[in-house]
């Protein structure tokens, strides 16, 4: 039993230090306990930088709100896993979109604490963002395309007519 338990111990530990994923742990107050070593290649700080400190200021200021609100929410429902994609600041100063998983195991005697498994999605942020840019815009010009105009109408007119106004549309085709 005893080498057993040595044997899970270890698999636990060598999953945790190899994993792509950033594994934090906290208390109730959001201060970690436990920050997993994938930190130091995902944020590039170490992760006695990190134990006992207020994540928050990693944080990009207009995501803070959101995260706030994100964490409130786990400590409220313990029941599920939630999700929410930030911008946080890597060591190098620069900002990287980064996916939280969260869960509540404040109940767990095991684990005491609230668990986000923090995944760098910066790469797939920027590739999405491209797409949306090509989707909407002429490659040639760079000008807004028709689903783009279509729809800045479309809101403009839902606008007008909400604030009792009228609305005009002059379109010029020049060859």
């Amino acid at each position: 039993a005893t080498e057993a338990l040595r044997r899970t111990s270890e698999r636990f530990r060598a999953l945790v230090r190899h994993s792509s994923d950033v594994i934090i742990v906290t208390d109730a107050q959001g201060r970690p306990s436990y920050v997993s070593p994938a930190l130091e290649h995902v944020l590039g700080c170490r992760t006695d930088d990190l134990v006992g400190r207020n994540l928050l200021g990693l944080v990009h200021p207009e995501d803070r709100p959101i995260c706030h609100a994100h964490f409130g929410t786990v400590i409220a429902d313990p029941s599920r896993e939630h999700a929410i994609e930030i911008r946080g600041r890597h060591a190098d100063g620069r900002w990287r979109w980064f996916e939280l998983r969260t869960v509540n195991l404040l109940h767990e005697p095991a684990v005491q604490g609230v668990v986000a498994h923090v995944r760098d999605i910066t790469e797939r942020r920027t590739a999405e963002q491209a797409l949306e840019y090509r989707a909407l815009h002429d490659p040639l010009t760079g000008l807004p395309n028709r689903a783009l105009v279509v729809d800045r109408l479309s809101q403009t007119f839902a606008s007008a007519r909400r604030h009792g106004l009228s609305t005009a549309v002059l379109f010029v085709d020049l060859d």
